[in-house]
């Protein structure tokens, strides 16, 4: 399963909040210079 796939999972089922989810995003950013694109950003972040 990819990130961005278990990411949305969790928003569907409501385990991670939407500041938890920007939070994540960050982190991955800052520490694994892991970047999603603009599109995923967008989706998760709706």
């Amino acid at each position: 399963m990819s990130i961005t796939s278990f990411l949305l999972d969790c928003k569907k089922r409501n385990i991670l909040s939407l500041e938890e989810i920007k939070q994540i995003i960050n982190e991955l950013k800052e520490k694994d210079y892991y970047e999603f694109s603009e599109e995923v950003k967008e989706e998760l972040l709706k």
